[in-house]
């Protein structure tokens, strides 16, 4: 359960950090 829980707070986290840094991309492009 632990190894479970831990997979998808990695998957979230790796997933948030993408759009994170595309959102970061879309500012510099747009600045």
């Amino acid at each position: 359960m632990t190894g479970t829980s831990g997979l998808m707070a990695g998957k979230r986290g790796l997933i948030f950090g993408v759009a994170n840094n595309r959102s970061i991309a879309w500012g510099i492009a747009k600045a």
